[in-house]
């Protein structure tokens, strides 16, 4: 009984942290959306609130969204690959069957694809967090704490006195 109490827990302190993660990242990407021009709210709305951080970045949108779709696609394809994998594999147990063998191809090439779509996606997050920073007029130390401690660096970049330089830290034409 304790260890289900325990797992629980575990379960609901991880919910608790990572809505709080995300509460103060949309409130952190809502005051940098005002700074840049844009309107708050729509740093609420996901995929569209990445799509303004790139026009906001003077990033391309396109393809970091791209990349982010592949490996959304390219992980649903994993899971399915690997239950299909796992129930033809159960099927076959005692025999010989290429259905299993197949599977496994399959899988195998899933996952890579799924691995090369995901590094290609921090490759590109980590773009973004370089251009938002000098967009603010901060340096590749500030885009590491974008990347790895968003939730905390967003609130700082949205609610402390830096101005808005324009994408990618030129100077917005007038």
């Amino acid at each position: 009984m304790d260890s289900e109490v325990a797992v629980l827990m575990s379960y609901v302190s991880a919910y608790l942290g990572s809505m709080i993660s995300a509460i103060l990242t949309i409130i952190g990407m809502w005051k940098i959306f005002k700074k840049a021009g844009e309107k708050g709210w729509k740093s609420i709305i996901p995929y569209y609130n990445m799509y303004i951080q790139c026009k906001v970045s003077g990033r391309k949108p396109v393809r970091y969204l791209l990349s982010l779709i592949l490996f959304l696609v390219f992980f649903c394809i994993s899971l399915v690959t690997l239950g299909f994998t796992i129930f033809a594999i159960a099927g076959s147990i005692g025999t010989s069957s290429s259905l299993a063998d197949n599977s496994l191809i399959v899988l195998g090439g899933s996952f890579i694809l799924c691995t090369a779509f995901s590094i290609w996606y921090i490759v590109e997050h980590a773009k973004l967090c370089g251009a938002l920073s000098r967009s603010f007029g901060h340096g590749g130390g500030y885009a590491a704490g974008l990347f790895f401690l968003g939730f905390i660096f967003y609130m700082i970049l949205g609610f402390n006195g830096d101005q808005y330089i324009g994408p990618n830290g030129q100077p917005k034409q007038q």
